[in-house]
């Protein structure tokens, strides 16, 4: 997991969604930040050389 890399869309402090890109070890943190992550995605090797706007475009938070 430590290798792998995230598209994660988080909450910030006004609850608005923020796109962020994570490495798996970023995951090891206590469960009241994590509760602020709303989505992740695996990226793949070629979507971890991408603009972190074309990926928000390309995965856009989830309307929960």
């Amino acid at each position: 997991m430590e290798d792998d890399y995230y598209f994660v869309w988080v909450l910030d402090r006004y609850a608005s969604p923020c796109p962020q890109i994570w490495s798996g070890d970023q995951f090891d943190r206590p469960d009241w930040q994590l509760k602020h992550v709303i989505s992740r995605r695996l990226l793949a090797a070629v979507e971890r050389r991408m603009p972190l706007v074309q990926l928000a475009a390309l995965y856009p938070p989830s309307q929960n």
